[in-house]
């Protein structure tokens, strides 16, 4: 379709001169800049508040840190509510919070989540016992580190998913390790990856496909693991509401509950 033009502007007659117009000329423009003048004089304040309004930047700036989990508290939640969530103790989110008894968690504050350890954390049992299975773990390591992502989240929400089975038909088209609808695929094939398409009936490329997306999702959600699984099962709209339902909660308990498993082994 062809740009349409910008409409003329209305023509404006010229004003006739009063008397003594020309001295009236010469006044106006020893007392009044010339256009030119006031052109650059405003060209150049745009410059200098552009200069001064760009970010600075510095040595230290840098991707933020995904190995640390930051949470927007919602309606609702509370200390204990969080830490159950997470997979972790109130008393770790207080210690890395500052926090104590008394204190109160606002809806939209952001708190940082201790990551948990369990002292007898290991591979889900059937994970473990099936080698094509364990075979796997070397293309999420890989995947992990080219869209630098937590590779244990990543494990964890793909065990949540799938159950890693690369031969899984779910509904409204998903199908393998990631089941990603066909729309999300071809998303992520366009605008997340470099390089050729990637084939999620590929287990490799399935487990990149998914990795991507998790990349995506940690960026839009200012690096919540919470809100990034509750994103990969419902989408952005969901993860960002106010609340959450039971359902929701548990995936994303399971989820984040299983990182430990998978960080440990």
């Amino acid at each position: 379709m062809a740009k349409r033009p910008a409409p003329a502007g209305p023509a404006v007659a010229p004003r006739a001169p009063t008397a003594g117009g020309a001295q009236d000329g010469a006044s106006r423009a020893r007392h009044h800049p010339s256009r030119l003048v006031l052109l650059v004089a405003v060209t150049v304040t745009v410059l200098v508040v552009a200069v001064l309004v760009l970010p600075r930047a510095t040595e230290d700036s840098g991707p933020p840190d995904r190995s640390v989990d930051t949470y927007t508290v919602r309606l609702g939640d509370t200390i204990s509510s969080v830490a159950l969530l997470h997979g972790t103790t109130k008393e770790a989110i207080q210690d890395a919070n500052g926090l104590s008894d008394a204190s109160s968690i606002d809806p939209g504050s952001q708190i940082e989540i201790p990551h948990p350890v369990g002292d007898d954390a290991e591979l889900p049992t059937f994970l473990a016992a099936d080698p094509d299975l364990v075979a796997l773990r070397p293309a999420f390591a890989t995947a992990a580190t080219t869209y630098d992502v937590p590779v244990a989240l990543l494990e964890s929400l793909a065990w949540q998913t799938s159950a890693w089975d690369a031969d899984k038909v779910g509904e409204e088209g998903r199908v393998g390790i990631a089941q990603l609808r066909p729309s999300t695929v071809e998303y992520i094939n366009d605008e997340l990856v470099a390089g050729p398409a990637l084939d999620p009936d590929v287990a490799a490329d399935d487990i990149e496909l998914m990795a991507a997306y998790v990349d995506e999702l940690l960026r839009q959600t200012d690096g919540s693991w919470a809100a990034t699984a509750a994103a990969y099962r419902l989408g952005l709209s969901a993860a960002n509401a106010q609340s959450w339902d039971g359902e929701t909660i548990g995936f994303v308990s399971d989820v984040l509950a299983g990182v430990p498993d998978f960080d440990a082994a």
